[in-house]
C-alpha cells in the first residue's frame, strides 16, 4: 500500500506545479512576455530580410519572396503585440472583437505559408510541362473562401455567441491547418522525390536536397500539430489553447508549432527557393536573391561597356558570331547550369564538354569569349565571371544584329568542374529531336513550352552543318520541294561527303534577328527537323503562327525566356570561383 502511494503523491505534486504556474500572475507574465519576445524577434528578422532583398534587387518589385517576408513580419508582429497586451484584450467589448484579434493572425499565418505551397506547385507543374495559369487564381480563391467563411463565423458569434459556434470556429481553424499540412506534404514531397532523380554533383546541391526535406517535414508537422491541438481544444475545455489562457500549454504549443516554424522559415526560405529551382536547374525566385543587373556597378563599372565593345567588334568581323555567342550561352546553361563549365578545356581531372558530340559540331566562339575576358581582366582583374560574360555577350549579340535586348542579371560564379558527357548528351537538345523530346529537354530545365518556341526563334540567325539536316532534305515529306532542292546542291546524300558544309538557318534574312524563322516554318522551309516539328497542331503550332505575324511579341517573349534561361542553377556566393582565364580553373 505504501509503495502505491508514492507515485500518486508524485503525480499530485506534478499537477500542483502545473496548476500553480498556470494560476500565477507572475509566471503568466513571464511566459507570455517570453512568447512576445520570440515572435518579435521573428518579426524583426523577417523585416531585415525584406529590406536586404529590396536593397539588393529593388527593380523586381513585390516578388513572392518579398511578400512572404512582409507577411511573416506582419503576422509575427501582431502575435507579439497580442501577447504583450493580453490583459487589455481580455477587457475589450464586445467579445467578438477579442475573437477577431485572436483569430486573424492565424488566418494571415495560413496565407503566408500557402504562398510557399503555391510557389512549389508552380515549379512542380512547370517541371511536368503542365500549365500553371490556374494556380494563382486557385490560390486567391482558396484564401477568399477561407476568409469569407471566417468572417461569417465571426458574424454568427457576434449575433449569437453559443458554444456550438465557438466549437465550429475552432474546427474550421483545424481544417484550414490540415489543408495547409497536406499542401506541404503533397508539393514538398513531390519536389523532394523529383529532385532526387536528378544528379547531385556537389556538397552544396546535396545540402539543398536535405533542405527541401527539412522544410517540407517541419511545415507539415507544425500545421498537423496545430490541427490536432485545435481539435483537442474545441472539445476539451480544460485544454483550452486560446492565447489568453493556460500559459504553459501556450508556451509549448506556440514555441514548437509556430515560433520555431516561422524562425526556421525566415532563415531558410531563400534556401528553399534555391533548392526548388535546383530541381528544374533554374529559378526566377532564387536568382532574385542573388543575381542582379547592378552586381558590378561598384566592383567593376566598366564591365558591361567593355564586353559590349568586344562583342560588337567580333560580330562586325563575322556576322555569324552573333548566333554563335547566343548558342554558347544556351549550351552552357542547359548542362549543369549557367556556370561557364562549357568553356573549360581538357585538363587533369577535367574532361571538356566541348568534345561531346552536341558541342563538337555546333558550339564555337570560345576564342571570342577568351578575348572578352582578357579585356575585362585588364580593367577589373578577378572580378567578372566567365559565366556572366557569356550571359552579357548573348544579349549584346542579339541587340547588335537587330534583335531584342534585356536586362541581364549578374553575379554568377564559374564552375570548377565540367559535366560528364552523359549529362551533356541527356540535357542538350539536338537537330534530330522530335517534339516530345524537345518539350522534355526544355521542361527539365524549368522552361515552358512558350519558352521553347521563343528560344527556338534564335535560329533566325546562324548556320547549320550539312550533317545536321541531310536526313531532313532527302527523306522527310514535310519540306518545300524547292527549298529541299536548293539545299541538296551543297549537301550531298552520301554521309561521308560535305558533312561540315554550312547553310543558313534562315534563307531570307540570315544575318538579321527577326521573326522570319517562323514564317519559314509555315512555308515548310525549316532547315532542321527540330525546327519544323514546332509547326504542329495545337498550342505550339498556334504560337509559331502568332510569332510569324507579331515580331514585337516574339522579341518580348524571347527576351523573357533568355532571362529565365540565365537563371538555371547559377553558382553564387562562395560556390565556384571567378576564373582568371575562362578555359582553365584557377
Amino acid at each position: 500500500m505504501a509503495s502505491s502511494s508514492v507515485p500518486a503523491h508524485v503525480l499530485r505534486g506534478a499537477w500542483d506545479w502545473w496548476e500553480e504556474v498556470n494560476n500565477s500572475t507572475l509566471w503568466q507574465d513571464r511566459i507570455f512576455h517570453a512568447l512576445a519576445a520570440l515572435f518579435g524577434l521573428v518579426s524583426a528578422v523577417a523585416l531585415i530580410q525584406l529590406f536586404r532583398i529590396e536593397c539588393r534587387v529593388p527593380e523586381f518589385g513585390w516578388t513572392t519572396q518579398k511578400v512572404f517576408h512582409f507577411l511573416n513580419f506582419l503576422v509575427n508582429g501582431v502575435r507579439s503585440l497580442i501577447f504583450i497586451f493580453r490583459r487589455h484584450i481580455q477587457k475589450i467589448k464586445p467579445e467578438i472583437v477579442q475573437h477577431v484579434l485572436l483569430d486573424l493572425p492565424g488566418l494571415a499565418f495560413f496565407t503566408t505559408y500557402a504562398l510557399l505551397v503555391l510557389f512549389w506547385a508552380e515549379i512542380y507543374y512547370q517541371a511536368r510541362s503542365i500549365s500553371i495559369d490556374g494556380l494563382r487564381p486557385c490560390f486567391y480563391t482558396i484564401n477568399a473562401v477561407v476568409y469569407a467563411i471566417q468572417f461569417a463565423l465571426w458574424f454568427l458569434l457576434w449575433w449569437e455567441p453559443i458554444q456550438a459556434m465557438i466549437i465550429l470556429s475552432k474546427i474550421f481553424f483545424a481544417g484550414v491547418s490540415l489543408f495547409a499540412a497536406l499542401g506541404f506534404l503533397l508539393y514538398g514531397g513531390r519536389l523532394f522525390l523529383m529532385l532526387k532523380r536528378f544528379p547531385v554533383e556537389s556538397k552544396g546541391r546535396r545540402k539543398k536536397l536535405q533542405e527541401v526535406g527539412y522544410v517540407t517535414t517541419i511545415c507539415f508537422l507544425c500545421f498537423l500539430l496545430r490541427c490536432i491541438m485545435m481539435c483537442f481544444n474545441a472539445f476539451d475545455k480544460a485544454a483550452d489553447l486560446d492565447v489568453l489562457n493556460h500559459p504553459i500549454l501556450n508556451f509549448l504549443f506556440y514555441l514548437q508549432s509556430i515560433v520555431e516554424m516561422s524562425s526556421a522559415r525566415v532563415s531558410s526560405f531563400t534556401q528553399a527557393l534555391l533548392l526548388a529551382s535546383l530541381l528544374l536547374f533554374m529559378t526566377v525566385m532564387s536568382c532574385e536573391a542573388h543575381l542582379t543587373p547592378k552586381y558590378y556597378v561598384k566592383s567593376c563599372p566598366q564591365a558591361l561597356s567593355t564586353i559590349r565593345a568586344a562583342v560588337r567588334s567580333a560580330v562586325a568581323r563575322e556576322r555569324r558570331m552573333a548566333a554563335s555567342l547566343i548558342r554558347l550561352h544556351f549550351h552552357d546553361c542547359f548542362v549543369q547550369g549557367c556556370d561557364a563549365s562549357l568553356l573549360l578545356k581538357d585538363a587533369e581531372g577535367i574532361v571538356s564538354e566541348q568534345n561531346a558530340a552536341q558541342n563538337f559540331r555546333s558550339a564555337r566562339g570560345y576564342e571570342v569569349i577568351d578575348s572578352i575576358k582578357s579585356a575585362v581582366e585588364k580593367v577589373c582583374p578577378g572580378v567578372v565571371s566567365c559565366a556572366d560574360i557569356l550571359a552579357v555577350a548573348a544579349r549584346d549579340s542579339s541587340e547588335y544584329v537587330g534583335g531584342p535586348t534585356w536586362k541581364v542579371k549578374l553575379g554568377r560564379r564559374d564552375s570548377t568542374t565540367a559535366a560528364n558527357k552523359d549529362l551533356v548528351q541527356r540535357d542538350l537538345p539536338i537537330a534530330f529531336n522530335n517534339l516530345d523530346e524537345l518539350i522534355t529537354s526544355f521542361a527539365r530545365q524549368g522552361l515552358s513550352i512558350k519558352d521553347m518556341v521563343a528560344l527556338s526563334g534564335s535560329h533566325t540567325i546562324g548556320q547549320a552543318q550539312c550533317a545536321t539536316f541531310r536526313e531532313r532534305i532527302y527523306t522527310e515529306p514535310n519540306i518545300d520541294p524547292g527549298f529541299a532542292a536548293m539545299r541538296k546542291r551543297r549537301c550531298p546524300s552520301s554521309p561521308v561527303l560535305g558533312n561540315s558544309t554550312l547553310a543558313p538557318l534562315d534563307l531570307v534574312t540570315p544575318n538579321s534577328f527577326d521573326n522570319n524563322y517562323y514564317k519559314n516554318l509555315l512555308q515548310k522551309k525549316g532547315l532542321l527537323h527540330s525546327d519544323q516539328v514546332l509547326l504542329s497542331s495545337g498550342p505550339i503550332g498556334d504560337m509559331v503562327k502568332y510569332y510569324s505575324k507579331n515580331q514585337a511579341a516574339f522579341f518580348a517573349d524571347f527576351a523573357a525566356a533568355m532571362v529565365k534561361m540565365g537563371d538555371i542553377a547559377p553558382l553564387t556566393g562562395s560556390a565556384g570561383e571567378v576564373r582568371r582565364t575562362c578555359s582553365v580553373i584557377n
